[in-house]
């Protein structure tokens, strides 16, 4: 594609704006990874350097499903006769790609949403974690910014800032979440998982808690809710009720894709047993979460080390084993 070639000055001049305007043409075809791209750009904004000659500005604005808007127009000549059209931060905008890139299959652009409408935020900054691709991507403020509000490092158009806020909603969470599942990301597939083990409300608390299985504290950031500790109160209406059964197919499903997370969570399941708060009761087998932890515990050195495993999850398994040697 030529907007990754552009971004990353593979086989030509490295030219964010170039590249921002053949993402935007793919994204106008449906291509996938464009999407997102064009909305990493709008969230860090471009700045053309008068210095390059871009051969595509001018011929940019909104085809086909991608069209959200945004487009740079037409070009723009500084004193020097040099273009100097730049791209604005517009968190609208990036919005609108993220959207238009989750409704076409993007997982990363599912995973993004679905993180973001969790929780809904509300400030002059929106939290990033899971942005990948091509473009500038920084915490960066929302609106629509000029040339004169500077510039910052990587590319991006900085300036003044503006209130961005997306409401929370985790229902539509829970779409986006199942969305990336149907397209096989193991880390949104690990997420849903979790939602599944506690239960959601419309407001983000979880439904229950079980006193019946341990959690690693290095794994779940929700320790309490996962691991139990006496009955947690819940406000909202309940999105997910807690199924661990379902859980348990979503954690093995993400195991099974290469996330050692879920495989540790997974493992733990069946070391301890489990029972959520709707009743459901997963009895301990130990044997079955040797199989479980095998499948990212790698190697066991002379010393005890993993090696080429998931360390948290060798250790698990070598504490089974261990107890086990000792019963014999």
């Amino acid at each position: 594609m030529l907007g990754v070639m552009f971004s990353k000055g593979e086989g030509c001049e490295k030219c964010d704006l170039t590249a921002f305007e053949y993402f935007k043409q793919a994204s106008g075809d449906g291509i996938l990874p464009a999407f997102h791209n064009v909305a990493n750009y709008y969230m860090s904004g471009v700045r053309h350097d008068p210095s390059h000659v871009d051969r595509t500005v001018g011929r940019g604005g909104d085809r086909g499903s991608g069209g959200g808007g945004g487009a740079t127009g037409p070009a723009e000549r500084g004193g020097n006769g040099n273009v100097t059209v730049s791209v604005p931060r517009d968190f609208n905008a990036a919005l609108k790609y993220y959207e238009f890139g989750a409704n076409h299959g993007d997982p990363h652009s599912c995973l993004l949403l679905a993180h973001w409408y969790s929780t809904g935020f509300t400030g002059t900054q929106a939290p990033l974690e899971g942005i990948t691709g091509a473009g500038a991507v920084r915490a960066v403020t929302g609106g629509t910014l000029t040339e004169e509000d500077g510039s910052s490092e990587g590319g991006g158009v900085g300036g003044g800032e503006m209130q961005i806020r997306v409401e929370q909603d985790v229902a539509r969470a829970t779409s986006y979440y199942e969305s990336a599942v149907q397209i096989g990301h193991p880390v949104a597939t690990f997420n849903l998982a979790v939602w599944y083990m506690t239960g959601i409300t419309s407001t983000g608390d979880v439904v229950g808690s079980s006193a019946d299985v341990e959690m690693d504290k290095a794994l779940e950031n929700n320790e309490e809710a996962v691991r139990g500790g006496g009955a947690l109160s819940s406000t909202g209406e309940v999105v997910i009720k807690p199924d661990v059964r379902r859980a348990i197919q979503l954690f093995d499903r993400s195991s099974q894709l290469g996330y050692p997370q879920a495989t540790m969570n997974l493992g733990q399941i069946y070391r301890h047993g489990y029972k959520d708060n709707s009743g459901n009761v997963i009895e301990k087998d130990v044997q079955k979460a040797v199989e479980v932890f095998s499948r990212h515990a790698g190697g066991i050195d002379a010393s005890g080390c993993s090696v080429n495993g998931f360390p948290p999850v060798a250790e698990q398994l070598k504490e089974i084993l261990t107890e086990q040697g000792k019963s014999q």
